[in-house]
C-alpha cells in the first residue's frame, strides 16, 4: 500500500472513532440496566431570573421514558375482571446531584412518578415539577450548576434505568429592596427658626447593590426641608440619612415627616419604602402661640418707640 493510501486509511479510521464516542456521548444520559431495560431520559428547564431570596421557585423537569421494543410490563391484576389485560406502571423516582449554594430545599412534584405507556405509543413524555426554596441571603448574579437523577424501576419484562439531566447554571433574580426607619422614636421636639437634624436609617435588604433616591413627601406646614437625593448601599449595607427641618421661628407648627426611598438596580426598580415620624414645633418666641409672638413684637416696638423720644 502507498504512504499517502495508509495515512488516509488512518485518518479515515479517527475520524470514525472520533463520530462513535460523540454518538455515545450524546445517549449517555439514559443508562439501561440490563439489555430489556427502558431508555430514559430527562432535561431541567432554566426559568430564567426567577429565584427570589426567602421564596420558592419552580423547574420544569422533562422525562422521556421508551419502553423496549418486545417487552412487556408486569400485568396488573383485577379480582373484578380476570380478563383484564392492564399493566402495572412504572415507577420512576428522583434526587439532586447537583445543586447551587443558594439554595436549601428541593422537592420534586410528585415525589414518585407512575408511568404508564399508551400500547402503540412506545414511549411517554410526563412533566416533573421540581421546587426550589432560595435562601434569605442568595444574591443577584451568583451563577452555579445544577443537575438531577432519575431511576426506573424494573417492571416485568422491562429492566431498571437511569438518567441524569445536563448540567444547566441558573442564578437568583435581582431583587432591590430596601426599609426605611426613623433614628429616634417620635414626636420629635423641633424648636423654630432654625435648621434641626432628624436622622432616619435606610437598609438594603436585597440582594444586589442598589442606588435609592430620597424623597421627603410629608413635612409640616410652611416648613423647609434640605436632605441627599439618593444614597447608594451594598446588600446588608445601612447609612443614616439627616434630613435637614427649619420650622417657622414665631409659632410652634405640629405635623408630620416623611422619607421615602425607591431602589433601583440596573434596569430593575423596587417598591417604595418609607418610614414617618411625628413632629412637635416648639416656638423660638417664649410663650405658646402666635398671640404671645405678636405680644412679644409690640413690646418690642413700645421699647424702640420711648428710646427714640428719649434721645
Amino acid at each position: 500500500m502507498p504512504p499517502f493510501a495508509l495515512v488516509r486509511a488512518v485518518r479515515l479510521v479517527a475520524l470514525l472513532l472520533l463520530a462513535s464516542l460523540a454518538l455515545g456521548g450524546a445517549t449517555a444520559q439514559s443508562v439501561p440496566n440490563n439489555a430489556n431495560g427502558a431508555q430514559l431520559q430527562i432535561s431541567l428547564d432554566d426559568p430564567g431570573g426567577v429565584f427570589e431570596p426567602g421564596q420558592n421557585a419552580t423547574m420544569d423537569l422533562h422525562v422521556t421514558y421508551t419502553e423496549p421494543t418486545g417487552a412487556t410490563p408486569a400485568p396488573a391484576a383485577d379480582p373484578n375482571d380476570p380478563t383484564s389485560s392492564d399493566f402495572q406502571p412504572t415507577r420512576v423516582t428522583f434526587k439532586v446531584d447537583k445543586q447551587p449554594s443558594w439554595i436549601d430545599n428541593v422537592s420534586f412534584v410528585p415525589a414518585v412518578l407512575l408511568i404508564k405507556v399508551t400500547p402503540g405509543a412506545g414511549k411517554a413524555t410526563p412533566l416533573v415539577k421540581v421546587v426550589v426554596h432560595v435562601k434569605r441571603e442568595a444574591l443577584a448574579g451568583a451563577r452555579e450548576a445544577m443537575v438531577v437523577s432519575a431511576h426506573a424501576d424494573a417492571n416485568g419484562g422491562i429492566g431498571a434505568a437511569d438518567a441524569a439531566s445536563p448540567e444547566i447554571t441558573i442564578k437568583p433574580g435581582n431583587v432591590p429592596r430596601v426599609k426605611v426607619e426613623a433614628v429616634h422614636p417620635g414626636p420629635v421636639i423641633v424648636p423654630g427658626g432654625r435648621a434641626s437634624s432628624i436622622p432616619f436609617r435606610v437598609t438594603n435588604v436585597g440582594n444586589s447593590e442598589v442606588s435609592t433616591t430620597l424623597n421627603v413627601t410629608v413635612r409640616p406646614e410652611n416648613s423647609l426641608v434640605e436632605f441627599p437625593t439618593t444614597v447608594h448601599l451594598l446588600p446588608n449595607a445601612s447609612e443614616v440619612v439627616e434630613v435637614k427641618l427649619t420650622l417657622p421661628w414665631t409659632y410652634g407648627e405640629a405635623g408630620e415627616l416623611t422619607l421615602e426611598a425607591k431602589p433601583t438596580s440596573g434596569d430593575d426598580e423596587g417598591k417604595v419604602a418609607k418610614a414617618s415620624l411625628d413632629i412637635d414645633g416648639q416656638s423660638a418666641v417664649p410663650g405658646a402661640g402666635a398671640g404671645s409672638a405678636l405680644l412679644a413684637l409690640g413690646c418690642v416696638a413700645v421699647a424702640l418707640a420711648a428710646r427714640r423720644r428719649a434721645l
